[in-house]
C-alpha cells in the first residue's frame, strides 16, 4: 500500500492539501487525519525516506504547530521528534523552525 501511494504521489497531495487550508480546516478533525496520514509514512521505511526526501515536507509539516488543535501539534512534534533521529534530521527540523518562526511572525525561533 505504501510503495501505491508513493507512486501515485500520495504524499504530494497531502502537503499541497495542508498548504492550501483555510482556518476552519486548520482547526478540523481533517488536519488531524492528514498529519496522522503522514506519521503512518513515517513508520515504515520507504515512506520516512519518500518524506526526509521532499524538499518542503518538514516545513509543511511544521505550519502545521500553528493549529489550536492539541492533538495535531502532538502529532506534530512526535513527527519531528523522529525526524530528529535519522542522520540530518536534526538539521531539518532545525531549518523547519526558522521556517516556522517566519510563517508565524515570531521574532525568535522558539517563541
Amino acid at each position: 500500500f505504501v510503495t501505491r501511494f508513493i507512486d501515485m504521489d500520495g504524499l504530494t497531495c497531502i502537503l499541497n492539501f495542508l498548504k492550501s487550508m483555510d482556518y476552519e480546516t486548520t482547526e478540523s478533525q481533517i488536519h488531524t487525519s492528514l498529519i496522522g496520514c503522514i506519521k503512518a509514512l513515517m513508520n515504515n521505511s520507504q515512506g520516512r525516506a519518500h518524506v526526509l526526501s521532499h524538499s518542503e515536507s518538514i516545513n509543511i509539516i511544521a505550519q502545521s504547530l500553528a493549529t489550536e488543535n492539541i492533538k495535531t501539534k502532538v502529532a506534530v512534534l512526535e513527527i519531528m521528534g523522529a525526524v530528529c533521529l535519522v542522520p540530518g534530521g536534526h538539521k531539518k527540523i532545525l531549518e523547519a523552525m526558522l521556517h516556522y518562526q517566519k510563517f508565524a511572525c515570531e521574532r525568535t525561533r522558539f517563541q
